[in-house]
């Protein structure tokens, strides 16, 4: 039996940003976060190990506390990854709250530690807690596909994100995470090029992967969410 709680609409998005310390850390009462304590099972995972797979049925909510993984959608002509997830993130709670099937499988890139909690006990603890239910609604709507944000359609964002884009297509090379480009020119030297403040790009470039669509080196970018990119460089929104 399909178990809801008006949740439809979100699924098992790769994109969602729910972090695990704005829903369960904080977002709790004391008693609440005791009995939250008390379900969740801490579990280790090894590099290249399996969270779940892309088409399963859930079991579960992943909390990660350590490591990161990577989630690749394969019903794609190609396999493609579509986010990074690193500590704070949480995996797995569109498709339990809506029994709906992965659309990602979820492959460990470095050693991590999780909080789990278990299909059945999740919806026993959203029974007990009816106004959790509120405050979870609240905060989906506010960060799970990308709220409207005015830096994402400046100048400087289409600037930047065209930039990575052509730079993949003409020198990037493809790794386990995503296309990496091997930056020839320093931030300042880089701002100069585009006619954007230093200052600016950094911020631009900061945002850009807090929202996981690029991971930075010390002289390289990992272009982890292309789509995202290219609805920024042609001026519209990334959800």
């Amino acid at each position: 039996m399909k178990i809801n709680h008006g949740f439809e609409q979100i699924s098992s998005c790769p994109n969602c940003r729910v972090k695990a310390a704005d829903l369960f850390d904080s977002g709790l009462s004391e008693k609440a976060r005791a009995d939250f304590a008390r379900m969740a099972q801490v579990r280790s995972y090894a590099p290249d190990e399996i969270l779940f797979e892309e088409g399963s049925t859930p079991k579960g909510v992943f909390l990660i506390d350590a490591g990161r993984v990577k989630l690749v959608r394969r019903a794609d002509t190609r396999p493609r990854v579509v986010k990074i997830a690193r500590m704070g993130d949480v995996l797995g709670l569109g498709a339990t709250l809506t029994n709906a099937a992965h659309r990602v499988t979820a492959e460990v890139l470095a050693e991590m530690q999780v909080r789990f909690l278990p299909a059945v006990e999740f919806h026993r603890f959203l029974k007990r807690r009816t106004m959790f239910i509120g405050h979870l609604v609240t905060h989906i709507e506010e960060h799970a596909h990308g709220e409207t944000s005015p830096f994402l359609l400046t100048a400087a964002s289409r600037k930047l994100a065209a930039f990575l884009l052509q730079s993949a297509y003409r020198d990037g090379h493809e790794t386990g995470e995503g296309v990496c480009i091997e930056l020839p020119v320093t931030l300042r030297e880089l701002s100069s090029m585009l006619f954007v403040r230093t200052e600016r790009l950094e911020d631009v470039l900061e945002r850009f992967e807090d929202r996981h669509w690029l991971y930075r080196g010390q002289r390289t970018v990992t272009l982890l969410d292309e789509p995202a990119l290219q609805a920024i460089s042609h001026g519209s929104e990334a959800n």
